[in-house]
């Protein structure tokens, strides 16, 4: 009996002191175990029948909710963008005219008739933005205009003026501003506020930077925020080309360049669907243009409107912009003279 139990027990031993791999631990299998709860639909299906019955929840402005603080918020919009600008003045040119128009006319509802017609439309004009914003555009128009001017020295004035429109666009302008955060900070006469005054609340800015911070200082923001906008952007697109041959024959004859000669370069598959015809164009012996096409007419259109790009300087593979060199913006603005570039060093 006692060798009997010495051999339980040492066999007990051996088997603990076995490998891992050859003692697994035991697995228990429950046998039908429900992982959904029977009253979880009912319970669910309760809530979404009193989540329609209360309705959609309000959308409240940032300004009405508990953590907002619109002096704080000025002044981290002010840093976000670099500028050292007083907190009136910032105000003023987020304040729109609806906003002070209401404003105007809440005062007359309260006050009554001791205020007079002409305190009112002061009262009305003299907070909004309007003035500040016109003052901004003309800024924004003539420093763009020079920037693409200098960017692209041969595009003639009706691609500067497409250009120019893409960038000073209510959509575009309104993209900026509201990646800058100024709709949360503009006061407007409603919640929803729509691209306009997010688009003349930028412009007004960009007034304010002028008259606080000078010229160059604003031209510089016009140009970080605003004409960035062009990297990405096909040229071709603003600026589409129509009639190729036609202005590229009246541009080689104001250079004084022969006119345009049209030669087949390649051609494949003429007898098939999907024939393919390589033009080139020639001025003076020189290569200046070349594409495919599906036919001949086609192949030739492509040439000159290639021909154009190369020649208006807006080709694919042309340099990016230079943003890194800052111009001397009184000789842009005001003299109307080649502008002078000034290297970052310099500056």
């Amino acid at each position: 009996m006692a060798l009997a139990k010495t051999c339980c027990g040492a066999i007990k031993r051996f088997r603990l002191e076995l490998p891992n791999f050859m003692n697994p631990p035991s697995i228990t299998v429950l046998q039908g175990a429900r992982t959904y709860k029977q009253h979880s639909y009912r319970y669910n299906k309760e809530l979404y029948r009193r989540r329609l019955k209360v309705g959609p929840i309000e959308v409240t402005p940032r300004s009405k909710q508990l953590n907002w603080n619109e002096d704080v918020e000025l002044e981290a919009f002010t840093h976000r963008i670099s500028e050292k600008l007083s907190r009136v003045g910032v105000r003023q040119a987020f304040t729109d005219m609806s906003y002070s128009r209401s404003t105007a006319q809440l005062v007359k509802e309260v006050i009554g008739d001791s205020v007079q017609g002409q305190e009112l439309d002061a009262l009305d004009t003299s907070a909004g933005n309007e003035q500040m914003a016109e003052s901004g555009d003309n800024l924004a128009r003539n420093f763009i205009k020079d920037f693409i001017k200098m960017q692209f020295p041969h595009l003639p004035e009706e691609g500067v003026g497409s250009i120019l429109e893409f960038l000073m666009s209510t959509e575009k302008l309104a993209h900026v501003g509201k990646h800058l955060g100024i709709t949360d900070l503009i006061l407007y006469d409603g919640f929803l506020v729509p691209s306009e005054p997010v688009a003349r609340s930028l412009l007004a800015l960009v007034s304010l930077i002028n008259e606080e911070q000078g010229e160059e200082r604003a031209c510089a923001f016009v140009r970080d925020f605003i004409i960035t906008q062009l990297i990405g952007e096909d040229i071709d697109a603003i600026f589409p080309i129509t009639s190729a041959m036609t202005r590229l024959v009246g541009l080689l004859e104001k250079k004084g360049q022969g006119e345009p000669i049209s030669r087949l370069l390649e051609h494949c598959g003429q007898a098939t669907a999907v024939s393919c015809y390589f033009v080139g164009i020639y001025s003076d012996n020189e290569l200046i243009g070349k594409a495919p096409g599906e036919t001949l007419e086609i192949a030739e259109e492509m040439a000159a409107h290639d021909a154009l790009m190369s020649l208006y300087g807006i080709q694919e593979n042309r340099l990016p912009f230079d943003f890194n060199t800052t111009y001397k913006q009184y000789g842009i603005l005001n003299s109307g003279t080649q502008p002078t570039l000034l290297s970052s060093e310099q500056h």
